[in-house]
């Protein structure tokens, strides 16, 4: 197998059996959609990366599904090898037909080495409309001791777009 070891799988339905299964394997993301009303599960499909982050591997991968079809996957992935940061959280939308030809980097730092936070414990979820929801926890500095905070991002179906992401709108809280 080319692609390596499945790992990490998660699940997601909606409420009419829509299913999304997203896993890593070989530092990539995959997803698999089940459409309930034909009973069928598309061909798995590579997540696209960040073209600039080639090197990174991807991890953490989740999603959500709607009754319609639309899906929102959540992943982060590392800028150098080997692992040790900085993070990014992306996001990809597939809007009922396709996804997403660039994932989105909705975390507040950036792209560059000099901010080492680490992004953990993302979770998403999208509404009937489309419209989707991504909060993460983030270490705001480089120290063991940084603070951390709980960071959020709304994606507008309508517009097609992230907001900018806000990492004090939830919960600020220093790590004692």
């Amino acid at each position: 197998n080319t692609l390596g070891l499945p790992q990490y799988p998660h699940l997601s339905m909606s409420a009419n059996g829509n299913a999304l299964v997203t896993w890593i394997q070989n530092g990539r993301v995959q997803a698999r959609l089940y459409n309930a009303s034909t009973h069928s599960w598309d061909s798995a499909t590579s997540i696209p990366v960040l073209s600039s982050l080639t090197n990174g591997a991807s991890n953490g991968a989740m999603g959500a599904i709607n009754d319609a079809g639309r899906a929102v996957v959540t992943f982060t992935q590392y800028t150098t090898p080997p692992a040790k940061g900085p993070w990014n959280l992306l996001v990809n939308v597939f809007n009922g037909t396709t996804w997403q030809t660039i994932p989105t980097n909705v975390d507040d730092t950036g792209l560059t080495a000099a901010n080492n936070n680490g992004i953990y414990s993302q979770n998403i979820a999208i509404d009937a409309n489309g419209n989707a929801s991504v909060v993460w926890r983030q270490a705001e500095g480089t120290s063991l001791n940084a603070p951390y905070n709980i960071g959020y991002s709304r994606y507008t179906a309508s517009s097609n777009t992230w907001s900018t992401a806000s990492s004090t709108t939830i919960e600020a809280i220093a790590d004692a």
